[in-house]
């Protein structure tokens, strides 16, 4: 039988339970990111950098972001149109659904990952993140095709609650919900 983890409990804190990763942008939302971006006060590559760095230092806690791929965003970063809505903004794409040529896509299924699939076109939605200037930085965890109210797959293990890391995050999109939650990144897509 599968790990069983408790609901998710509202919490009083104001902060995280663990470490949160701090700096200048890790609070902001994506709209006050783009902001700064096309005001020219910090580069898309600086965004991605720091969010990279976020996820490096705080997600071995949380499991949000078990597919990585920081080469391709900081290159990303560099061809991103200052003027699109979202230019610059750090973001994950779940582990299932949508799709950016050539990336990681595993959809929580451990026989996916192993072979190391990727894939071969982008989908609209995973075009259309793109024309909206995401730097799309990794894919969040989520349950094998998404089939489960929960994000334990066994191709990644579970995403934690980082309010009660004793707690799961739920899902299928938890992975999403726990990195914007503890401030990884700004924005995830989930479709929850």
């Amino acid at each position: 039988m599968a790990e069983s983890f408790p609901a998710a409990a509202v919490s009083d804190s104001l902060e995280p339970a663990f470490d949160a990763p701090v700096d200048p942008w890790a609070r902001l939302d994506a709209t006050a990111q783009a902001a700064l971006v096309r005001r020219g006060d910090v580069t898309p590559r600086e965004l991605t950098i720091a969010a990279c760095e976020r996820i490096e230092r705080a997600d071995a806690a949380l499991g949000a972001v078990p597919v990585r791929f920081f080469d391709h965003a900081l290159a990303a970063a560099e061809r991103v149109k200052p003027q699109a809505r979202f230019a610059g903004v750090p973001f994950l794409m779940k582990d299932v659904g949508a799709r950016q040529a050539g990336q990681p896509y595993y959809a929580g299924n451990r026989a996916l990952r192993d072979a190391d699939h990727r894939a071969d076109r982008d989908t609209v939605l995973g075009k259309r993140f793109r024309e909206l200037g995401l730097v799309t930085i990794g894919n969040s965890n989520a349950p094998e095709f998404g089939l489960q109210s929960n994000t334990w797959p066994l191709a990644h293990g579970p995403t934690r609650n980082p309010w009660a890391p004793e707690r799961a995050a739920g899902g299928s999109s938890g992975g999403a919900c726990a990195a914007v939650a503890a401030g990884l990144v700004p924005v995830a897509h989930a479709s929850d």
